[in-house]
């Protein structure tokens, strides 16, 4: 019989556990936790325990929304004033501050080629009256010559047809005699009035693009481009639909 606290503790052997330790031993006391600190002169009150010490997770900070910051737009100059340019620090003519409809559209930039059914054997763009300039890859191929006769077979009044690719004059003529084109095709070797109307590449880099570019009083009203459906016939079709709003335009 053995004592425990004056109270008697039958079959327990008082001389303490077969693995040396006392019964009241500290390391057998389940209450004690790596948590529990003395009190000590604080009162009586445990002092704070970090996060850390009691491996508690981490408070998590709610995300914010992802809200686009909005730009204010800077005030546009005003017509007729002085800009500079920031790349060469050079100044750009100032914009005319004429009245009209035409002021919404990119001026047209003037040439002279030459061309096959054109006075003299060049032709000028005029700035006096409505002009349609179909650029295509290249003459006597089957989807130039589906355009070609598209513009050919069009009811296309009051508006000037000019055909330009960067084919010889000689390929021209030809082109020109085997599907009867009455209208005026202009010969761009070098490619540079197919660069000032921006013309870029078409099936993959291999072929200049086609395009369609309508121009009335010295400016270009509008361009369209077919080169991934290959409709053929929608280029015409865009040249009456911008003659109809040009007139439109012109009576009211």
């Amino acid at each position: 019989m053995s004592r425990d606290h004056g109270h008697v503790l039958p079959g327990i052997d008082t001389g303490g556990s077969d693995l040396g330790i006392p019964l009241h031993s500290p390391e057998l006391d389940t209450s004690a936790t790596a948590a529990s600190v003395s009190t000590g002169s604080t009162g009586g009150r445990s002092p704070p325990v970090p996060a850390a010490a009691l491996d508690l997770p981490t408070p998590i900070t709610p995300m914010q929304p992802n809200v686009p910051k909005v730009r204010k737009a800077s005030p546009s100059p005003l017509s007729g004033a002085t800009a500079t340019s920031p790349a060469t620090n050079e100044k750009v003519a100032p914009v005319p501050a004429t009245a009209g409809r035409s002021q919404k559209y990119p001026p047209a930039p003037p040439f002279t080629l030459p061309a096959i059914n054109a006075a003299g054997g060049s032709y000028t763009l005029p700035m006096d009256r409505p002009v349609a300039i179909f650029f295509y890859p290249e003459a006597l191929t089957y989807g130039c010559t589906k355009e070609a006769c598209s513009f050919r077979d069009a009811e296309l009044d009051g508006v000037e047809i000019v055909g330009m690719s960067r084919d010889p004059l000689p390929k021209l003529q030809k082109f020109a005699d085997k599907e009867h084109l009455k209208y005026t095709l202009a010969s761009d070797e070098d490619g540079k009035v197919h660069q000032a109307y921006g013309i870029g590449k078409a099936l993959f880099g291999l072929v200049p693009e086609r395009k369609t570019v309508f121009i009335a009083k010295g400016v270009i009203r509008g361009e369209h481009a077919a080169n991934v459906s290959l409709n053929f016939a929608s280029h015409p079709k865009f040249v009456q639909e911008e003659m109809k709003r040009l007139q439109t335009e012109t009576k009211a």
